[in-house]
């Protein structure tokens, strides 16, 4: 298994700092762990039902399919909601 915290040479992974001293402080952002598709259809069905929070740790296209999915469940969710409501409101009449 991969680690999480692999060392990068890419200049937006990393930023430099300099302490108090001068030297220079380099803070390493670690890239987000790709995950395949079916466990991220699987995080979105869990953030659509309010069973998992949103994870912080996905890639930016991750998360933007992620947000997508949930939207889209949610969206359906609501829509046969309201058909079924109306649905009961026609049997009563």
């Amino acid at each position: 298994m991969s680690s999480p915290y692999k060392s990068s040479t890419n200049p937006n992974d990393c930023f430099a700092n300099r302490n108090r001293h001068g030297q220079e402080q380099f803070n390493v952002q670690p890239r987000p762990e790709l995950r395949p598709p079916e466990q991220l259809e699987r995080i979105a069905h869990m953030v659509a039902c309010g069973e998992l929070p949103l994870p912080a740790d996905l890639s930016p296209d991750q998360l933007e399919l992620v947000v997508y999915e949930v939207r889209k469940r949610r969206r359906q969710r609501l829509v046969r909601y309201i058909a079924r409501s109306i649905a009961q409101d026609i049997d009563r009449g």
